[in-house]
């Protein structure tokens, strides 16, 4: 196990606070995951807006070979994009899956929750090669449709939120090209939580244990806010006591592919990455 701090990335959204676990100097991935990026929580100035430009002319970045979903925790956001129409409302407790694929550029208005608040994580997940040319997609998750299985104890409660893959037979709504499991976690009092086979998914050789809030304890190690617990390797348990905490555990299998970055483009050679530019110049995308 590494604990792995994170990246301050202020000014992602303005106003707002932000961290990167990963890509930092520290780990470069987390194979299938290329990058999470974790916006507040912050309490926004009255009236804050960010403006994602009109219909007519909206204000959109693009993407290339790889899914994002989109935890939209408090706050809201106008979805706009490139391939589609309809501008779906991302607000409290729902979730985004966007299958960039063969290019989407994509963008939105922002603004803060009832109490001023604003919080967000937004996990980029890698496609196989052979997914990076498939079609452009968006599904959108309300917090009313994403299953729950809790654990409790005289000591605490956690609820976990079931957004991709399963735990006890419970599925969740979000499915990626690439095999994994992605689970939102909120921890009232101090509540062990423990998974064992079958609830390890074997194929799994990539762990992540998350810190939004609160804290943890693993393998007697204690994980504070924006810390993480990387495991790389399959795990035939894995047992961690949450204390008042907030936390993302995601794993998957990895697709041993080579990454390749290029600002909003992940693909596997950098020939295809100067590909991706020239289409979105040319408005391909």
């Amino acid at each position: 196990m590494k604990i792995i701090d994170h990246q301050r990335i202020d000014g992602v959204i303005p106003n707002a606070r932000a961290q990167r676990p990963f890509p930092t100097a520290a780990l470069a991935h987390f194979d299938p995951f290329v990058m999470l990026d974790h916006i507040g929580p912050s309490t926004m100035p009255a009236d804050w807006h960010l403006d994602g430009g009109t219909d007519q002319q909206p204000r959109l970045h693009p993407h290339r070979g790889f899914e994002t979903i989109t935890f939209m925790l408090k706050g809201n956001m106008h979805h706009r994009d490139s391939k589609f129409s309809e501008r779906p409302l991302l607000t409290n407790g729902s979730v985004q899956q966007m299958n960039a694929g063969s290019g989407i550029a994509h963008g939105g208005d922002m603004w803060a929750d009832e109490q001023q608040q604003f919080h967000e994580i937004q996990l980029w997940v890698n496609n196989p090669a052979k997914n990076k040319m498939s079609e452009p997609s968006i599904h959108n998750v309300s917090d009313a449709n994403i299953p729950v299985v809790k654990v409790s104890s005289r000591s605490g409660e956690v609820m976990l939120r079931i957004v991709a893959g399963s735990l006890e037979g419970v599925k969740g709504p979000i499915k990626t090209f690439a095999n994994i499991r992605a689970i939102h976690g909120i921890a009232s009092g101090r509540q062990t939580v423990k998974f064992a086979q079958p609830q390890l998914e074997t194929t799994h050789n990539r762990t992540m244990l998350y810190l939004l809030s609160g804290s943890a304890t693993i393998n007697g190690d204690l994980i504070k806010q924006f810390q993480a617990a990387a495991f790389e390797q399959p795990l035939t348990q894995l047992e961690f006591t949450a204390t008042d905490a907030e936390f993302l555990l995601i794993s998957g299998q990895s697709l041993n592919e080579t990454i390749v970055f290029g600002g909003p483009f992940v693909m596997n050679t950098d020939e295809e990455i100067e590909q991706a530019k020239r289409d979105f110049a040319m408005g391909l995308f």
